[in-house]
């Protein structure tokens, strides 16, 4: 791995970090604020709604641009404003449901435009053979500090200090995650040159290639289902997990079972490498939505080890999905164009948990969260029977009329 690719890992590291702090932070403040349903759903709405609207316009100008470093050191600077001012509001008791979401909404935002800028640039750090060994690193350690490190440390500062002084920590977390990637804009400079330029224009260029090539169109549509029930069950799952809810578990608990669905996605990246004998593209593409309605499925029985071991079930399945689908983009997307094409794509995936969020907000009143989660359930169990009689093909290189045979 080159020197850059180095300087890169630290730098995503030091952000994801800090996300993870405050994803998790999140939730827990809009339910010390308002535990009712409407404020339930409008946080969850501020959290999952940025993706949607961030990724068409962040590909278009990383492919006119071709300066991700720098978009990466614009989204931390960003992040650290938002979570300090969060910390003055709490200091400050004043505190409310639209501040929180206002700024919550644009520090995730922020996280997304990171994220494709990473995704984006990783094909000039490493060369295409090695996608898959970085793409599992990056995955793995975002999965380490955003679901297991941050939401544990989460649950230790609450317990001893206020939210106040978390957010403080966190806007430190990202300050220093700015530092790191100004170093990597400096190292960088001079190789937007390099970038191979697209010929082919056009704002919404990206959803005319998915259009010309079904298995990314598939792919696309698989990833949004997927993100739809994992946003309707995340929606109620602090009310479910956190006093008085069924579980009747603490706050910091619940920064636990988050950090319980890493210890299975770190797994799925440590094995999904080394074993890809047996856990073929064909494989997972076939099994992945089986045993992502299985883990799904474990927070029915209100019960905290069920719900721990079948979020585990479920990182690993996602983790081992996610390396292999975006290595995949990749290798396959020019790279003029991956930026409007990967932005096309995860506006699917990315739009899909605003959508979740809004149907769980609105079934809520109808058939309470239980009947959420059953709903939750059923959709990746429809793709599971879908995906195991008809699984999409990973090849390296999408042709319409390959793809179409």
């Amino acid at each position: 791995m080159s020197r850059l690719f180095r300087l890169l890992q630290l730098a995503v590291g030091t952000a994801d970090l800090s996300d993870g702090m405050f994803r998790v932070l999140i939730p827990i403040l809009g339910l010390a604020i308002d535990r009712s349903a409407l404020a339930i759903t409008l946080v969850s709405l501020a959290v999952r709604l940025p993706g949607v609207i961030i990724a068409v316009p962040t590909g278009y100008l990383l492919d006119r641009t071709g300066r991700q470093p720098l978009f990466s050191l614009g989204s931390s600077v960003i992040r650290m404003v938002c979570t300090a001012g969060l910390c003055a509001m709490m200091a400050a008791g004043l505190e409310s449901i639209p501040a929180l979401c206002a700024l919550a909404f644009v520090a995730i935002a922020a996280s997304n435009v990171n994220d494709l800028a990473v995704q984006s640039s990783l094909p000039e750090y490493v060369t295409k053979d090695q996608l898959p060994a970085a793409n599992s690193w990056i995955y793995s350690a975002q999965i380490l500090l955003v679901q297991m490190v941050g939401p544990g440390a989460i649950g230790v500062m609450l317990g001893r200090a206020s939210s106040a002084v978390a957010l403080g920590i966190i806007a430190a977390f990202f300050a220093l995650a700015a530092a790191v990637f100004a170093s990597l804009v400096l190292a960088s400079t001079g190789r937007t040159a390099e970038r191979k330029q697209s010929t082919r224009p056009g704002f919404l260029y990206g959803f005319r290639y998915l259009a010309a090539h079904p298995a990314l169109l598939g792919l696309a549509l698989l990833a949004a289902l997927n993100n739809l029930s994992y946003a309707m069950i995340f929606t109620f799952l602090p009310a479910w997990v956190i006093d008085p809810g069924p579980i009747g578990a603490s706050p910091s608990t619940y920064g636990w079972v988050v950090a319980g669905m890493a210890v299975g996605s770190l797994a799925g990246g440590y094995f999904g490498s080394r074993l890809r004998t047996v856990l073929t593209n064909g494989r997972v593409t076939r099994w992945s939505f089986t045993f992502i309605a299985i883990g799904f499925a474990a927070v029915l029985p209100a019960r905290l080890p069920v719900l721990v071991v079948g979020l585990a079930v479920y990182g690993f399945t996602i983790m081992i999905w996610n390396v292999r689908i975006v290595s995949f983009r990749q290798a396959a997307i020019p790279q003029g164009e991956f930026g409007r094409v990967n932005a096309a794509f995860r506006w699917f995936s990315m739009g899909a948990p605003a959508l979740g969020a809004l149907i769980a907000g609105s079934l809520s009143p109808l058939i309470d969260m239980r009947g959420v989660f059953v709903t939750a359930v059923a959709m990746p169990a429809l793709a599971a029977v879908v995906t195991a009689a008809r699984p999409i093909t990973l090849d390296t290189e999408p042709e319409p009329a390959a793809q179409g045979a």
